[in-house]
């Protein structure tokens, strides 16, 4: 046909092909037979043809001695080595270049397994180590090889698709000699195994012949899927694939491949793969996997020793328990519903469970299996059902006491304030000591005034009226610290009464520092217990319905200062002791939870995945949590990571306390240097006159704690003395008594604000005063 049309298409060329047909009935030795008669008796120029690796390394071979070129469609090179057989030329591409674009294609529609089915010939098996690496590299698993020997009969074949008919897996990958393959294909139809529940995927040997197979070879393979590799202006592209589906009497390219890209509707885009009419003729695209009649129920193993909310076995028929209702839920999620049933076992350990799903005595386990890395090497875990994450629970005990004021402020705080409302109280009394008649008096009067008015700034009470420019600018920076000071100390104060009432017994730091038991349950938190520093000598394992009895021991006495354990577990915990005060505190350490267990493989857990997801998303899996432990009240929730509280240290402080000291320093020099200057006479004199240095020392201090009459502020008092012991109409002398009753009351009437007293004399016309003799020392 292909002759026909060239030669109508140019029908001036003159030299004409001739085609002799020899049929090799599928056997090496006939092909053999059949390429020698066409050599010696047709004397043929080419030999077009040999399809299988057998029949093309065996001819070759002839050929290459009788010097006559041979065309192959063979797409195994593994036994046909062009340097060796020059005469020899292959007309297809080597199949293994198809693994990539199958393996994506798979990998794209979320199929977790296959099954591949080729003959036991080089062609067959050629294909395998490249398709193995390509699936693998995409976390697909090969469940299964079905292997049909060259020779196989109908009978043989019928056999091997009732054995597939049974299995779960539905994903198939054909690697078949057209011919073969036109067997195969027709058997599968007839047994009904061309609908909706399979995928039937055809290497190149298949798909690229399609359109010249017979028709109702064709009919029976409709919803196939094929990758082709693609000519472009008569040169064969290597590096893009045409995705086809076999749709009525022919194929329609679906999508491309390219290295690049991946599956694209189109080449050079992201657009997605066009529409496929998968087998029974629908547009829903299998789940890749069998679901179990009834009569085969998924068998479910659960442990029977797990603790009762999370597996309750007491029921011989139907479990119970937090995991139950989750696996119950997630697998109502599934559609269609798949039947199972549970099994009890008792084991020493949970490795145990896993080794029974390993050897496929069950398909599954639920119950409170944490996932761990090497656990995983011999299973497929589902997502995890519980909050993940290894914790610490301990004792609690109550916060509030009578000295809890104290609690805002870290001892070094408190010296350091206490200290400076002395320093500054000090620096205040000596700037105006001399120059104030309110910082005057008897030793304990002035001690008593000095202090009084450091700590009145606290509340900002202070009456106290400064005379001194250097006091003033003291005072101004003093009273802002005292300002942050107290505001910090409010806030944190507010902070510990409404907030944390209640403290941990220990964090992680003082378990190491007291060498304190520590309980665990599982070895893997004994192994992070060992990488957090602590002493294996003092980790106990216990089972997690003796912790409380554990906890109210105590390390001292037999027990333990805190359990490390899962969340799940500590939780399960608390919500029955939560009355007994205790907590889970401290930082959550990695893990990663309870998983489902399942075959490795297993095409389910894809769907369970989904399911758990959308637990998740639509509340189901929180009603299913409340139920279980409904019973975890907010005081009995996780407490903040560090168990000590916020207090505030001298180092929050430390640059105010600088600044304030500083400054307060700094004027006090500046007062004395004054005293010095003006004094500096009387100084001198005195010192001459006294000959040891204590007394000469005495004597300064002593003319340093006299009155400056010459400051304004005592000007202006001795003037209201005057006015008010001496009569304006008599003007006799005042009493004594009366002097020192009207320097009180004039004391008295400047710190309440009250403006000057005046009172009339009638001692005499002259004011006798008292000397200027120091008042103390």
């Amino acid at each position: 046909m292909g002759f026909e049309d060239f030669y109508a298409a140019h029908a001036n060329f003159s030299t004409r092909v001739v085609l002799n047909f020899k049929d090799s009935m599928q056997d090496a030795l006939e092909a053999t037979s059949a390429a020698l008669d066409l050599v010696a008796d047709n004397e043929v120029q080419v030999i077009i043809g040999p399809q299988t690796s057998e029949d093309a390394h065996i001819i070759g071979l002839m050929c290459n001695k009788s010097h006559v070129p041979m065309l192959t469609f063979s797409s195994s090179p593994h036994i046909i080595s062009p340097s060796s057989n020059p005469y020899l030329f292959r007309a297809n591409i080597d199949d293994s270049f198809l693994a990539e674009p199958i393996a994506s294609f798979v990998h794209q529609h979320g199929w977790l397994n296959v099954v591949l089915v080729y003959d036991d010939s080089n062609f067959g098996t050629g294909i395998l180590p490249s398709f193995t690496k390509a699936l693998k590299e995409v976390n697909i698993v090969i469940s299964d090889h079905v292997i049909i020997p060259i020779t196989a009969t109908d009978e043989f074949i019928e056999t091997e698709l009732k054995i597939l008919e049974i299995k779960n897996i539905r994903v198939f990958i054909v690697n078949l000699t057209p011919l073969f393959a036109s067997r195969l294909f027709v058997k599968i139809s007839k047994f009904g195994m061309m609908n909706e529940r399979y995928v039937w995927i055809a290497t190149n040997g298949v798909s690229s012949v399609i359109e010249a197979l017979d028709m109702d070879v064709l009919d029976s393979m409709q919803g196939l899927i094929g990758g082709k590799f693609r000519f472009v202006e008569g040169q064969l592209q290597l590096s893009t694939f045409e995705v086809v589906n076999v749709i009525g009497k022919g194929v329609r390219v679906v999508g491309f491949w390219t290295p690049e890209s991946g599956i694209t509707g189109t080449l050079n885009s992201t657009k997605s793969m066009k529409t496929v009419i998968w087998p029974g003729d629908t547009l829903v695209a299998s789940k890749g996997f069998a679901i179990r009649a009834s009569a085969n129920k998924l068998r479910i193993v659960v442990p029977s020793n797990a603790n009762e909310q999370l597996v309750n076995f007491m029921n011989k028929t139907k479990p119970t328990g937090y995991c139950i209702d989750v696996f119950d839920a997630v697998m109502r999620e599934l559609s269609p519903v798949m039947s199972y049933q549970y099994f009890a076992v008792s084991p020493d350990t949970y490795d145990e469970l896993i080794d029974m799903v390993t050897r496929k005595e069950f398909d599954a386990a639920v119950g409170d299996v944490t996932i761990l890395a090497y656990r995983s090497l011999y299973v497929d875990f589902s997502f995890s059902f519980v909050e993940p994450g290894i914790s610490m629970v301990v004792p609690i005990k109550d916060n509030r006491h009578a000295w809890i004021f104290l609690k805002p402020l870290t001892t070094d705080l408190w010296i350091a304030s206490v200290f400076f409302f002395f320093f500054t109280g000090f620096v205040i009394w000596v700037i105006e000591h001399r120059i104030n008649p309110e910082f005057r008096g008897t030793p304990s009067q002035q001690l008593g005034v000095t202090f009084y008015y450091a700590f009145s700034t606290l509340v900002f009470s202070h009456k106290e009226n400064v005379q001194s420019n250097l006091s003033r600018f003291a005072m101004i920076v003093w009273l802002f610290v005292v300002l942050v000071l107290t505001s910090s100390y409010t806030a944190s104060f507010t902070s510990i009464l409404t907030v944390q009432r209640l403290q941990a017994t220990a964090n992680l730091k003082d378990l190491i520092r007291r060498g304190d038991y520590v309980g665990y349950q599982s070895n893997f938190v004994w192994d992070l217990l060992l990488k957090l520093g602590l002493d294996s000598r003092k980790l106990v394992q216990y089972d997690s319905y003796d912790y409380g009895f554990a906890l109210n021991t105590g390390s001292p006495y037999g027990g333990v200062a805190a359990i490390f354990d899962e969340i799940p577990y500590i939780k399960l915990f608390l919500s029955n002791h939560c009355a007994d005060h205790y907590a889970m505190v401290g930082p959550t350490y990695e893990s990663n939870g309870f998983g489902f267990v399942f075959q490795k493989g297993s095409p389910l857990v894809s769907d369970i995945n989904r399911a758990i997801l959308s637990l998740k998303e639509t509340g189901e899996m929180h009603n299913i949590r409340y139920k279980w432990f409904h019973n975890l009240s907010a005081s009995c929730q996780p407490h903040n990571a560090s168990i000590n509280y916020l207090r505030l240290s001298f180092g929050n402080f430390a640059g105010l306390f600088t600044i304030t000291g500083v400054v307060s320093s700094i004027m006090l020099l500046i007062s004395i240097l004054i005293f010095i200057f003006t004094e500096w006479d009387k100084l001198k004199s005195v010192g001459s006159s006294e000959s040891s240095t204590w007394k000469r020392l005495h004597a300064w201090l002593k003319l340093y704690d006299g009155k400056d009459n010459d400051s304004f502020a005592l000007k202006k008092h001795n003037e209201m003395l005057h006015s008010a012991c001496v009569g304006e109409e008599n003007g006799k002398v005042a009493s004594i008594d009366c002097m020192t009753e009207i320097e009180m009351m004039a004391s008295i009437s400047s710190r309440s604000s009250q403006g000057d007293i005046h009172f009339g004399s009638t001692q005499g016309d002259n004011v006798k005063h008292r000397d200027d003799s120091p008042d103390v020392f």
